[in-house]
């Protein structure tokens, strides 16, 4: 997503909703997308079990807002990947539908995410 640059002492972005690019899913995985209020001060980058024990709260991501500068507590976007079977699921980044001040729209996010179960 875009931005300024220096944004506004509590400005936000409103996600509204994200739909993943899905390359290979041998694995049978459903993908969703949540918003959670970090438990504590650090960021989540990958999580294994219960989201609880890092996410004192977990929202949908339709029309919940995300700080762009630091607040506590942090919101922060997941990913969350259920398989049903041994397999492997490739990920090619998300549309992420938002809108930020006066725009608004979807736009292709995130990183390239593989990962193999057993």
């Amino acid at each position: 997503m875009t931005w300024f640059r220096d944004p506004r002492p509590g400005e936000s972005v409103t996600l509204h909703a994200a739909a993943p690019h899905v390359l290979v899913n041998t694995a049978e995985a459903t993908v969703t997308f949540s918003v959670c209020q970090v438990a504590g001060r650090s960021s989540i980058s990958s999580v294994r079990g219960d989201l609880r024990r890092r996410c004192s709260k977990l929202l949908p991501i339709k029309d919940t807002r995300l700080a762009l500068t630091y607040q506590h507590p942090r919101r922060q976007m997941l990913m969350t990947i259920t398989p049903t079977r041994p397999g492997v699921v490739k990920i090619q980044g998300m549309d992420l539908t938002y809108s930020y001040r006066h725009q608004s729209g979807t736009q292709r996010v995130g990183e390239y995410a593989w990962f193999r179960y057993r």
